[in-house]
């Protein structure tokens, strides 16, 4: 079937599927093997989180606020003339000089700005820090947790795959008509063919929030038996 010219069957043809199952065929080791360096870097990430969450929130504050200094000191001295770097002078050349001054003005003050921020809401971000912390120790302790997102988001990328092929399945049964050529085709369904796209339809939903409810189940029962054995 084709489209303004476009055969868009072939996406959804047995060669198309063939060519996945080859791809995921010979390529599925190396998706274990990004799975497995994904979950150990994930676990080294949270043994640094434990040890010095606070130094990385404020180490981040810090470069944020620099940075932005920086840029934006860089702006104005290219806008008063006084040659900075090579490569920054022939990216900042083509702005004018109030351009320059409005961006660098404007940098140094938003700088300025989270730094009081951060002044004003320390109290606040040394008790997101200790959060953060306390949420490390408990996927420390409850390593299978880091598995969980991975699976969570296999399962729910195979089941949306299965309800748009299932989809486009059904709603190939009935015949085509493209009035005036427009970029839709108009479908009509029989009885019994609209009860089937329903069903599936009410069946893949269920799936979905079935799915999302079985992580829901897994996290809490998690931290009910951390919150009460530790």
């Amino acid at each position: 079937m084709q489209v303004n010219g476009v055969d868009i069957t072939s996406f959804f043809s047995y060669s198309s599927y063939s060519a996945w199952a080859f791809d995921l065929q010979t390529g599925y080791l190396i998706l274990i093997g990004a799975a497995v360096a994904a979950m150990i870097c994930s676990l080294l990430f949270l043994v640094i989180v434990r040890c010095c969450a606070g130094v990385i929130i404020w180490l981040a504050i810090t470069a944020c606020i620099g940075g932005l200094e920086v840029i934006g000191i860089l702006f104005i001295l290219q806008a008063k003339g006084i040659q900075i770097a090579q490569f920054i002078n022939t990216q900042l050349s083509a702005l004018s000089f109030d351009t320059l001054i409005i961006i660098g003005s404007c940098l140094i003050a938003a700088g300025v700005f989270i730094l009081l921020l951060a002044i004003c809401l320390r109290n606040r971000i040394r008790m997101g820090s200790k959060a953060v912390e306390l949420g490390a120790v408990f996927l420390l302790q409850n390593c299978f947790m880091i598995i969980l997102p991975i699976t969570q988001a296999i399962f729910i990328t195979a089941t949306i795959g299965a309800l748009i092929i299932g989809v486009v399945a059904i709603y190939s049964m009935g015949p085509f008509t493209f009035p005036d050529n427009i970029a839709f085709p108009l479908v009509s369904f029989t009885n019994g063919q609209i009860i089937m796209l329903a069903s599936f339809l009410a069946g893949a939903l269920w799936t979905l929030f079935w799915l999302q409810g079985c992580n829901h189940f897994t996290l809490c029962s998690a931290v009910s038996i951390w919150y009460f054995n530790y």
